[in-house]
């Protein structure tokens, strides 16, 4: 139900987005970045939604992004808001401080074990990378996630 799905944020604009939430889900339009210093040799779109960028990974069009983004948005429930993050792009400490003031049920995937920010999850096996890897991608002949290693249904039942 999340508009977030098949695209991403770095880091920055990802908690400027949750922390103005309301204010961006108002924004109908997304504007193509023809920044190519952004774009690079990307071959999905790039877009601004209002002073953020999306990195549309999962969309062949802004059209198609944008109407996704448009029908997912009116689905959401505002009282069960739950924020998934890791610390990907660029996460900082000051950032997972800004993470941690969100007013929403969340969760932060990291690289390393990390006490001083309740909100973080520790999945191993990334910790001389620097942030995690792609958590949801399958590990191994098993099929196995390292995400999945993080009870679910536990966080989601406190919700």
């Amino acid at each position: 139900m999340s508009p977030t799905i098949n695209l991403y944020m770095k880091a920055e604009d990802f908690i400027k987005f949750c922390e103005n939430m309301s204010y961006y889900l108002t924004i109908d339009k997304m504007l193509p970045c023809m920044d190519s210093t952004i774009v690079g040799n990307r071959k999905y779109p790039v877009v601004w939604l209002g002073d953020i960028l999306l990195y549309l990974v999962h969309y062949h069009s802004v059209d198609d992004a944008q109407q996704k983004w448009n029908s997912r948005k009116r689905r959401i429930n505002w009282d069960k808001i739950v924020v998934f993050n890791n610390d990907r792009e660029g996460m900082t400490s000051e950032l997972k401080d800004r993470f941690e003031l969100l007013p929403y049920k969340k969760v932060m995937f990291t690289h390393k074990p990390d006490n001083i920010h309740k909100s973080c999850h520790y999945i191993p096996g990334y910790e001389n990378d620097g942030c995690v890897g792609i958590i949801t991608d399958a590990d191994g002949w098993l099929g196995k996630r390292p995400i999945d290693r993080f009870d679910w249904v536990d966080f989601l039942n406190k919700v």
